[in-house]
């Protein structure tokens, strides 16, 4: 019996080393509007959680976290547009990432994922860079595709397409 335990854990520790947990993370946002001069830029500074194993992995992000400096939009931006009350996270599954290393070495690409964001989930693209114990991953969204009203008031409009940009550190 002793001898079946150390080779069953002999076969689950190359799991688990190859496994790296999110120990901080955040997000932020870039949503330019009409007029061209305004610029909407957020951020979620914590809350992530998730995990890497290999080139795939899954990461969790509270929208509740969600900030852009005036108070007033950060209300209508959670109650409003995102629903946060019944939508409270935003899901990012890696599936592919292209010459991805992990934690301990350098590596730069694209990669391909889902995001499930307001109860909708799509493909989604983008570039990625790891350096050490630290991924930034940059990519798009269309606010439509996920069901979202493009925010307007006062003849100002937010573009359908906003910029993220995740800084996670394992």
């Amino acid at each position: 019996m002793k001898y079946m335990l150390a080779l069953l854990l002999m076969f689950e520790v190359p799991l688990v080393l190859a496994e790296a947990r999110v120990r901080s993370g955040s997000v932020s946002f870039l949503a330019k509007g009409n007029p061209g001069f305004m610029k909407i830029e957020g951020k979620g500074p914590e809350g992530m959680r998730g995990v890497l194993d290999g080139q795939r992995g899954k990461f969790i992000f509270p929208l509740k976290n969600l900030e852009t400096g005036i108070d007033l939009r950060d209300e209508h931006m959670k109650e409003k547009y995102l629903e946060v009350e019944k939508f409270p996270d935003a899901v990012l599954e890696l599936l592919n990432a292209e010459n991805l290393t992990g934690p301990g070495s350098d590596s730069s690409g694209s990669f391909r994922g889902r995001l499930t964001l307001h109860g909708v989930t799509k493909e989604v693209s983008g570039e990625y860079e790891f350096s050490g114990t630290k991924l930034i991953a940059s990519f798009s969204i269309k606010l439509s595709d996920f069901g979202i009203d493009v925010p307007s008031w006062m003849g100002v409009t937010v573009a359908d397409i906003v910029d993220l940009k995740t800084d996670i550190s394992f």
